[in-house]
């Protein structure tokens, strides 16, 4: 019985230890950033059998987003999340007598394992398609200009099973500020008029072209690690 108690107590001291590190583990709200372009999708060069294909034209770009953020810890001894949540919702102009309303909505969410508190910068990144760009969007010239004016952002990063909210940030806009881009992601989550909603329309990068690119530079993905005892 008295080894028993022993074991008990030994656990509950590791579980509260490991409650506590957990805790540990924060985001510098000041460093999240947004980036934001139109890219063309990667080409590999292979053998194939079928004839010469005709090049993309700017309606083919994709639009990217490239989010950095730091990571830290409370104490000195680095504390790792295993389970970081960043959600990437991008407000874009409707396309106009389509029944879409003013505003489309696109959510994309990407969840990491094995991320460290360092304190050093660390990357994401999201896509949207060009299809469904030229579907629910008014956008017509699919440059980087047309981009800041057009496209509103902000990323969300949250924690465990509780959701926990670390750190948000919104894309650098020239003709709003901060607060007022806040406001606007407020008016048209709450919003069931005027804004279609559309989840998982952005792709992370592990469900893109671009997942076997410059790998050793973002984060990894937690979908790598399912199945792992």
């Amino acid at each position: 019985m008295t080894k028993l108690l022993f074991k008990l107590l030994i656990f509950m001291c590791v579980l509260g230890s490991t409650s506590l590190m957990a805790q540990g583990f924060s985001i510098s709200k000041s460093s999240v950033k947004i980036e934001q372009e139109f890219v063309r999708a990667p080409v590999f060069t292979v053998s194939r059998t079928y004839g010469k294909l005709e090049k993309n034209n700017d309606a083919g770009r994709w639009l990217q987003f490239l989010v950095s953020y730091t990571p830290v810890s409370s104490g000195k001894q680095v504390v790792w999340e295993d389970d970081l949540n960043a959600e990437l919702i991008v407000l874009l102009p409707a396309k106009k007598g389509k029944g879409y309303g003013n505003v489309i909505m696109l959510t994309g969410k990407q969840i990491l394992y094995s991320v460290p508190g360092d304190g050093k910068i660390h990357y994401l990144l999201f896509h949207i398609p060009p299809v469904v760009l030229q579907k629910y969007t008014s956008l017509v010239k699919f440059d980087t200009k047309t981009a800041g004016n057009s496209v509103y952002v902000a990323v969300v990063f949250r924690r465990g099973r509780n959701n926990q909210v670390l750190a948000t940030g919104y894309g650098a806009m020239k003709n709003k500020s901060v607060s007022e881009i806040a406001r606007l992601f407020e008016q048209y989550h709450n919003s069931k008029f005027r804004v279609m909603k559309l989840e998982n329309e952005i792709l992370p990068k592990d469900r893109s072209p671009w997942q076997w690119i410059d790998t050793d530079y973002f984060d990894l993905p937690k979908s790598v690690m399912e199945g792992k005892k």
